[in-house]
């Protein structure tokens, strides 16, 4: 659902892409996997993908590399430079670059220099709803390109009470000629549904 959705609006000229989740429905993985597509089907595209934290961070350069590292061959995709693979992020032999960055769960000296000396044309931006760096949120987004044909910027979070992700929730649901809002709940997820066919059904559907 939030493929098509997403890709509607790319058709559209909407490049801003917000998503408000249940947890657990793999929205996360199934990004990597999206901008793992867009970096090899663009030549020179440069993104980055932020979580919250380092941990979360690791983990998801660890699928993205492994995604890429076992692509079959007959695909053709582009696999990582040599020497593309750094403490920065990954290169692929098309040119094409991700940056691993966490935005951080707290404030500090270096909070507003994420995204600073980067020009951006991609991005997946994590957990929202855990950053509390303001400051490097802004520099972030002043690092985002407004005119690459082949952007496209992926913000995603859990609720988590009234905070900067519920504040960037609702600008963007305010500004509908720039941004799509997309909302996945728990029944998004078919193993968190419960079959008519199914004798619980008459238990907790009643």
């Amino acid at each position: 659902r939030a493929f098509t959705l997403i890709f509607d609006e790319l058709e559209a000229g909407i490049f801003d892409v917000y998503i408000l989740k249940a947890r657990q429905l793999g929205v996360s993985t199934l990004f990597r996997c999206l901008i793992v597509f867009l970096l090899g089907i663009h030549k020179g595209l440069k993104g980055a993908i932020v979580f919250d934290t380092a941990e979360n961070k690791a983990q998801a350069r660890s699928e993205l590399t492994t995604i890429i590292r076992d692509l079959p061959g007959t695909l053709k995709f582009p696999k990582i430079k040599k020497g593309g693979d750094n403490r920065e992020g990954l290169t692929l032999e098309n040119n094409s670059q991700v940056l691993f960055k966490s935005a951080g769960i707290k404030k500090s000296k270096s909070s507003g220099t994420l995204g600073r000396s980067v020009g951006l044309a991609l991005a997946h931006c994590s957990e929202m709803c855990s950053w509390d760096n303001d400051e490097g949120l802004r520099a972030f987004k002043e690092s985002l390109s407004d005119i690459n044909p082949d952007r496209l910027y992926l913000w995603e979070s859990t609720a988590r009470g009234f905070n900067q992700w519920h504040v960037m929730w609702g600008d963007a649901r305010k500004d509908t000629l720039h941004c799509l809002c997309i909302f996945l709940g728990w029944w998004a997820k078919d193993s968190q549904r419960i079959d008519r066919s199914h004798p619980d059904f008459a238990v907790y559907a009643a």
